[in-house]
């Protein structure tokens, strides 16, 4: 996405991006260039700090409830400088309807106790790592929000109403995390801000950059013919990482889909796994007691994977991976083995429901001869949540941003 801005931006006016980075521990060494200066957030102790040193024109964030954005949010409102940021989710701000109460709680308790940070491309473990750095962001959260030079009543509202965003998440949007620029993806977003308190003049529909040189290079869509043997591309979905899955649910459910498929001499299964919200070891392990042979990927975007792809598995269409593969016309089967509700995908009939790993050779084998995607109902779901895709996402957004500085 920074990349495709960048470049359009970059063609304009001169640009140098500032990278924020923070990891449990101080990070070493890290890549710097001309345009690109990354910054490691434990050198300073607030994010005021940060930005009176640095001196940003304009600060690209996500208006949710995360300690550092929120950090930096507040800071920028009480330094007078701009803030912008993409939102492309139905609900721009919240939990969904299943991850709630106990469940929530829960949730929250598997967190802290974690040993790993899911966001570190090298597995360390260490006692409550997870939990310790969630302390360290919200301490740095706490030391941002008194440094600022609003009156002490509103920094306690601002602490308390964080507190309680973060203990209770809300379904709907709240105005007090309201950006100088909100870019959208869809008409549907728009409207949820506006409902929600926000100005319309601070909202702009854009498109989606990340999709951008995907959606319109023809080489990214060859005819599609099943191969034989089948290519099976599995997409694990990062629920223990979360929080929202036990250990023992995500072993369990990846174990069952690769020992059923590696029965099959007629099928070929690729892994790929999210590049950074994943842990490696923990499925490299389970591969060696069932076949080592598999090819299990980590690293890179999953468009690269789809080229030799005739079906993709998955456990939810809640990733982006999942519209990468719809766009292709690749048939997609949702492993539901633990009930979720609400699948947009199923929902719309444009995926193969799974409910069990003895049903997964007739779920596949339903999705090749009857793929529900058709090219009608992805029509209409591009339309409800796309909007515009030209492939000019990054220069509307680059043209919004300069508006937004010239006026």
């Amino acid at each position: 996405m920074f990349k495709k801005i960048l470049s359009v931006l970059g063609s304009v006016v001169s640009i140098e991006l500032l990278w924020i980075n923070y990891q449990p521990e101080k990070i070493l060494n890290s890549f710097q260039s001309s345009t690109i200066k990354n910054l490691d957030l434990r050198n300073y102790n607030t994010a005021n700090e940060l930005l009176k040193k640095e001196k940003p024109d304009l600060i690209f964030i996500s208006p949710y409830e995360s300690f550092i954005d929120l950090s930096f949010s507040y800071a920028a409102k009480s330094l007078k400088i701009p803030t912008a940021g993409l939102i492309y989710y139905q609900l721009t701000s919240g939990a969904k309807d299943g991850v709630r109460g106990f469940r929530l709680w829960k949730t929250y308790l598997k967190r802290i106790f974690s040993n790993y940070v899911i966001s570190e491309t090298e597995a360390k473990t260490s006692t409550f790592r997870r939990g310790r750095f969630i302390l360290y962001k919200f301490n740095f959260f706490l030391k941002t929000i008194i440094s600022t030079n609003f009156s002490f009543l509103k920094k306690i509202s601002i602490i308390i109403f964080v507190l309680k965003l973060t203990l209770y998440p809300l379904h709907v949007f709240n105005k007090k995390l309201s950006l100088s620029l909100h870019l959208v993806q869809n008409k549907n977003i728009k409207k949820h801000l506006m409902e929600n308190g926000v100005s319309i003049d601070t909202i702009k529909i854009t498109g989606n950059p990340m999709f951008d040189d995907f959606l319109f290079d023809k080489n990214n869509f060859p005819k599609k013919t099943i191969s034989k043997p089948i290519n099976l591309l599995l997409l694990p979905l990062s629920f223990q990482d979360y929080g929202d899955w036990t250990k023992e649910q995500t072993s369990k459910i990846f174990k069952d889909i690769v020992t059923e498929i590696s029965k099959n001499t007629h099928m070929i299964l690729t892994i790929k796994l999210h590049p950074s919200a994943s842990n490696y070891e923990q499925y490299k392990n389970i591969l060696k007691t069932i076949d080592p042979k598999i090819k299990l990927f980590k690293e890179g975007s999953v468009e690269k994977y789809l080229h030799d792809t005739d079906i993709v598995i998955t456990y939810n269409s809640w990733s982006t991976s999942s519209w990468f593969a719809l766009f292709q016309g690749i048939p997609i089967v949702i492993c539901n083995f633990f009930n979720f509700i609400d699948d947009e995908f199923l929902n719309r009939k444009l995926a193969i429901e799974c409910k069990s790993y003895e049903d997964l050779n007739y779920s596949i084998n339903e999705a090749i001869t009857n793929n529900p995607a058709t090219p009608e109902k992805v029509d209409q779901y591009v339309n409800d949540y796309f909007d515009i895709l030209d492939g000019n996402s990054a220069k509307r957004i680059s043209k919004e941003i300069l508006t937004f500085f010239k006026k």
